[in-house]
């Protein structure tokens, strides 16, 4: 299931001319993937703009490399705020740090 619209897919492969738009190597029939450059989850859009063809190496490798640990420093802090002790009213982490 992709999250692009088919306009958005269409004019990306085009754009890409049938390589991969990070390693440059071609791109097989079923072997690549729309990729969003900044993840819906960091606030990231489904435009052009933000949509890369990828084979499939290349998107597992941005995905290890940068999507998963932007998204486990975001679970911890929000994990760590969620922990802080609100006092008269004010997050503990407003108070420390004005």
């Amino acid at each position: 299931m992709s999250l692009f619209p088919a306009k958005v897919e269409d004019d990306a492969l085009a754009r890409a001319a049938g390589r991969c738009e990070d390693c440059g190597g071609l791109l097989k029939p079923g072997k690549f993937q729309f990729d969003h450059i900044k993840p819906r989850g960091f606030g990231g859009d489904n435009s052009l703009g933000n949509c890369r063809v990828r084979c499939v190496r290349c998107h597992l490798q941005k995905t290890q490399d940068d999507d998963m640990p932007a998204m486990r420093a975001a679970d911890r802090k929000a994990k760590v705020k969620r922990q802080l002790p609100v006092v008269d009213g004010k997050p503990e982490i407003g108070r420390r740090f004005r």
